[in-house]
């Protein structure tokens, strides 16, 4: 009998309320804090398995699997095996015990072996330095978890989201956190401040590694104290917020693209009571007074941005919707 199972979870964009840079480390990634922050900007992710034995796919059916990805975020987003979501995939088949391939690359014998398709519907917008691809992941790893009932501990799901990109290990946590090292180094923030801001969006691309490697070039930043931001969110002083945050790759962003220089200020002319690159850009934020105020900054904006987002604090994670 043909069995078909479906897992669904949503996971969250991330923004980053404070971003310090250090120098580069031994394994050449540098040495950052900061603090994450998740806004209600989702993707939906979602992992299927078709069975005809009533293993529905589990990998200690067959100890082996193909991989298939399919999404709705245009070819900037690859769905052969460079893929976070596709590597999420095959990083925990293989912490199992198991072998999975992307089924683009899938030859011989392995044509045959069972197929585990995975999908996402995107709204978190692609390169915009809001952690699409990593929540991405992150999603795959906690809708694999449970879809083949494997228990494993999210300290466990950190731990291999850590090998897939620095931001995995938060995405699967959520809410507000101090980020160290390369920023897999995650502590919670308890806090229930919810925050209002406008995220733009640009038809801008920028790489990450370029804009890391644009900040090396620059003079080294002013240091910006993280317990400041730290005192702002967990009072839910908004206004302390705008003067605390701050991001130490800004200007790398900007060098690399100067167009964002006056995207800041018309943000912060439009009313924001803080402009600032998001991550390694090149989205930009404006932080907002409250949800009224955000909506009026991002209708007086809208010219200037591919799209604009009105997006607030959450304060988890993801979360599994009803499902379907």
């Amino acid at each position: 009998m043909l069995i078909t199972l479906e897992t669904h979870v949503r996971v969250p964009a991330k923004i980053n309320l404070h971003l310090a840079v250090g120098p580069l480390r031994d394994d050449r990634y540098h040495e950052i804090t900061t603090i994450f922050h998740t806004v209600s900007l989702f993707d939906d992710v979602t992992v299927v398995t078709t069975d005809e034995n009533g293993r529905l796919g589990h990998p200690a059916g067959a100890r082996h699997s193909r991989v298939r990805l399919s999404h709705n975020a245009g070819p900037e987003v690859p769905g052969d095996g460079s893929n976070l979501m596709v590597r999420a995939a095959t990083a925990l088949i293989a912490h199992v015990g198991y072998t999975a391939v992307p089924d683009s690359l899938a030859v011989g014998e392995q044509e045959d072996w069972p197929l585990l398709d995975l999908g996402v519907c995107k709204q978190i917008p692609v390169a915009a330095g809001m952690a699409g691809g990593s929540a991405d992941a992150a999603g795959t790893l906690l809708a694999l978890n449970r879809h083949w009932d494997l228990h494993l501990s999210l300290d466990t799901l950190a731990s291999i989201g850590a090998t897939l990109g620095a931001d995995v290990p938060f995405c699967l946590y959520g809410g507000t956190a101090l980020g160290t090292g390369t920023g897999s180094d995650v502590v919670p923030v308890a806090t229930r401040s919810v925050f209002h801001f406008v995220a733009g969006t640009s038809n801008l691309s920028l790489a990450t590694p370029a804009v890391y490697a644009a900040f090396d070039q620059l003079p080294p930043p002013q240091p910006h104290p993280v317990d400041e931001v730290l005192q702002a969110v967990t009072a839910g002083d908004v206004a302390r917020l705008a003067e605390a945050m701050s991001n130490d790759l800004e200007p790398a962003a900007i060098a690399l693209r100067p167009e964002i220089a006056h995207q800041l200020k018309a943000m912060e002319r439009a009313g924001a009571l803080r402009a600032m690159v998001s991550g390694s850009g090149p989205t930009i934020l404006g932080l907002a007074e409250d949800a009224g105020h955000a909506q009026t900054i991002a209708q007086e904006c809208a010219p200037l941005f591919k799209s604009t987002h009105v997006i607030s604090s959450t304060l988890s994670g993801p979360y599994w919707p009803n499902q379907l």
